[in-house]
């Protein structure tokens, strides 16, 4: 027979240890906070700067305000009200202008229509 070797190795057995369980801490230090959470310093930058948030096509038109809010460009409005004011008394097609016409009805007609329909019920009963 064979006799097992194992009766004179010293071996370490972690569940004889007494120990104390690992928690987190009830709170958190505030040094333990910082903006650079992907271990890159340039983009923690970045991300930080104002308009970050936006693409760079709508600061174009946009800008950000003290409360990080989009707010038009004064330049912007400009250019609306000079296109508005070249287009403001320019003709609409027939074509155009008779379908508009036609939804505007469906928008301010079915409404009444259903208004009537319900007032009529309520006088049959």
């Amino acid at each position: 027979m064979a006799k097992s070797k194992a009766k004179n190795v010293d071996h370490f057995d972690p569940s004889d240890v007494e120990t104390k369980e690992l928690l987190p801490p009830e709170t958190t230090d505030k040094d333990a906070f910082n903006d650079d959470t992907l271990a890159d310093p340039e983009g923690a930058e970045a991300r930080t700067s104002r308009g970050s948030l936006y693409p760079a096509y709508l600061l174009v038109d946009y800008r950000v305000n003290d409360k990080d809010e989009l707010e038009p460009q004064p330049s912007a409005i400009e250019r609306i009200m000079t296109h508005f004011d070249t287009k403001h008394d320019s003709s609409v097609p027939d074509n155009v202008s008779s379908a508009f016409s036609e939804d505007l009805e469906k928008v301010i007609v079915a409404p009444k229509l259903d208004s009537m329909l319900t007032d009529q019920q309520q006088a049959s009963r």
